[in-house]
């Protein structure tokens, strides 16, 4: 591992190389996907943050630890941001799967803004059109023009049957 401590500059400049191609690959990627299935710019842009975020993360860490930074010092400020991040995401462990569930939903399920769907959750199913899919939850109209927000983390967890259109009188779907 010398040779390593010896190139630090290359090997940072290795790292921000490689975090720019995988940010360009990232994006293309999920750009791709988002135009084939017709997903609204703001999905796409929510996803994209969180992808971009997370490889921003990795990088700094990989730059870190080939600079040999004393984490000592900065060791002491991330414990304690972190205790309070920890608590915080432990009072409310569904932010994460919420946003881990939107990611399978952006790749797996097709639905867009428009899509007419049933989540299927016994008596307590849902029926409406998507106004909006978010990082957290996707926002349903009913046909009484009520608006639902249903977690990510519960959708991918119900069967969702897609509807091709409803009755705008009765409400009623049409298959």
């Amino acid at each position: 591992m010398e040779w390593f401590k010896d190139y630090k500059v290359i090997v940072t400049v290795f790292f921000v190389v490689l975090y720019v191609i995988s940010r360009f690959f990232a994006t293309r990627i999920i750009k791709r996907r988002a135009r084939k299935n017709q997903f609204e710019e703001k999905r796409t842009l929510y996803l994209l943050k969180l992808f971009h975020s997370i490889n921003l993360l990795i990088i700094t860490v990989l730059i870190v630890l080939t600079w040999d930074i004393n984490l000592r010092i900065l060791r002491d400020y991330l414990l304690g941001f972190l205790t309070i991040v920890g608590v915080a995401i432990f009072a409310s462990w569904s932010i994460l799967s919420n946003l881990t569930s939107s990611v399978i939903l952006f790749f797996y399920y097709t639905y867009k803004v428009g899509s007419i769907i049933r989540i299927v959750d016994g008596t307590n199913s849902i029926t409406g059109r998507i106004l909006e899919i978010t990082l957290f939850y996707i926002k349903l109209q009913t046909k009484d023009r009520n608006i639902i927000s249903y977690p990510n983390n519960l959708a991918i967890q119900r069967p969702i049957i897609e509807l091709k259109d409803w009755d705008s009188e009765t409400g009623i779907p049409i298959r």
